[in-house]
């Protein structure tokens, strides 16, 4: 009975995730698990804690804490409502003195929080793991740690399995702890790269006005600037990797949904580097393109790589990082079998 209790609270945990990680990073939607930043809705979500939050059905209410994005901010604000109004919401923080300095529009609230037996659903401390696993070092030290405890395990579950072999322990009990270790590695490897995966949006404007370019944020929010019509432009973007603790040369991945922008020039790199994007402005008007872009170690061939990244960059996370579980594992499966050998 606890086992199966186990098994579908570990099967919720999964989809949730994979739910979280499919709808902001590749959809730009609050929906999933999201780490709460600020102190405005102490005492009911602390700073730190990771909170749900659902894609709303129906009309907000009166108390109900949601999620909303108004068109100036780059960011979600997980407020709750207090008063409504005939062109929208008032929404504040719990724990601000003031309510939020505008009227929410309807179509800004994109999702809401449950509450169960009383409470938002939410953990709490597991956001500042994230956090810190968020940066290079960070990633490097949890793979480190995990893969120091799945040792442990394997030697832990070694040592039982000399036991219950006494008592003619069938096989499949090992098999289930390999599949497991790869199911587990799968899941760090595809939350990792999916955090280092940009996924956002190129935005330019073309004018037959005399113009130039105006401003040059690649990278994080290609924010791009004003641009003549139908010119060729190039775009530079600095990458430092001279920290990076592997030695293998790293492949650049770029995706875009148009021809508009592409990556041009050298793409792998082995140290600190400049990669270039090659933009067409187009006809005048506002312009906007879905891009991805992504630096890993070139473990598969790059054309390989690249026509999965460029077809989908879900579909090659999904690959990579079934790659790399199964390389670990195997190296997992060749420790324990030279263990076994020597006893």
């Amino acid at each position: 009975m606890l086992r199966a209790i186990a098994y579908i609270f570990l099967s919720l945990l999964l989809i949730s995730i994979a739910f979280s990680l499919i709808s902001q990073y590749f959809f730009g939607l609050p929906y999933g698990w999201n780490i709460e930043a600020t102190n405005s809705m102490v005492p009911e979500l602390n700073p730190g804690c990771i909170v749900f939050i659902m894609p709303l059905l129906g009309k907000p209410h009166i108390g109900e804490i949601v999620a909303y994005k108004p068109p100036f901010y780059n960011h979600y604000i997980v407020h709750e409502i207090i008063e409504e109004k005939a062109c929208g919401y008032i929404t504040k923080g719990i724990h601000n003195k003031f309510p939020d300095p505008w009227i929410v529009k309807p179509y800004w609230i994109k999702g809401f929080v449950p509450v169960i037996l009383g409470r938002p659903l939410s953990i709490p401390y597991i956001g500042y793991a994230i956090s810190t696993v968020d940066t290079t070092q960070g990633k490097i030290y949890a793979l480190i740690t995990i893969f120091g405890i799945y040792i442990l395990l394997e030697i832990i579950d070694k040592n039982k399995i000399e036991i219950m072999q006494r008592k003619q322990y069938n096989k499949l009990n090992t098999k289930l702890i390999f599949s497991t270790l790869f199911v587990l590695f799968f899941i760090v490897f595809f939350v990792i790269f999916s955090v280092n995966t940009i996924l956002t949006r190129a935005q330019w404007t073309s004018t037959c006005a005399p113009s130039f370019l105006t401003k040059k944020e690649i990278g994080v929010s290609f924010k791009i600037g004003v641009l003549p019509e139908c010119k060729n432009i190039t775009l530079v973007l600095p990458v430092n990797v001279s920290k990076f603790i592997f030695k293998f040369p790293l492949a650049i991945l770029f995706y875009s949904n148009t021809s508009n922008l592409q990556l041009i020039g050298n793409k792998t790199i082995c140290h600190s580097s400049n990669i270039t994007f090659m933009l067409n402005s187009g006809k005048g008007g506002f312009k906007s393109t879905n891009v991805g872009f992504l630096i890993v170690p070139e473990l598969l061939p790059y054309c390989i790589m690249e026509g999965l990244f460029s077809f989908n960059p879900l579909l090659f996370l999904v690959v990579y990082s079934a790659f790399l579980s199964s390389i670990i594992l195997g190296i997992i499966i060749i420790i324990s079998k030279l263990l076994s050998l020597s006893y």
